[in-house]
């Protein structure tokens, strides 16, 4: 059971805030809510692009992406929400995984080297 529902708590905890009950609270009926609206709408990138007047053929490039429903990627939307917070509340941590840890200048008192 812990493997199938710590991502999902960690997603929570990260938009509801670490120590903060009510905004994981807040967040764990946000991402609930998420979750089950994308499975009741079964739309796709291609229906959407429909109403617009773009016809979408399996000729049309990353077809199959715009093909796939939004019931079949309902389960991965909390973490799809992540990557934008997290990277706008701790912009140099992305930085640290794309460039690695050499290239961040990190604050005096604050060593990268593991402690014993």
């Amino acid at each position: 059971m812990a493997f199938t529902m710590g991502p999902i708590v960690f997603v929570v905890v990260v938009f509801g805030g670490l120590g903060s009950l009510t905004g994981c609270f807040i967040a764990s009926i946000l991402m609930g809510l998420i979750q089950t609206f994308a499975v009741v709408f079964d739309v796709s990138l291609a229906d959407l692009l429909a109403k617009f007047g773009v016809t979408v053929t399996s000729s049309t490039p990353f077809a199959e992406v715009l093909n796939v429903t939004l019931p079949r990627v309902g389960a991965l939307l909390p973490f799809l929400m992540l990557l934008p917070v997290s990277s706008a509340c701790a912009p140099e941590a992305l930085i640290l995984v794309i460039y690695g840890e050499k290239s961040l200048t990190l604050p005096s008192g604050i060593s990268s080297s593991p402690t014993t």
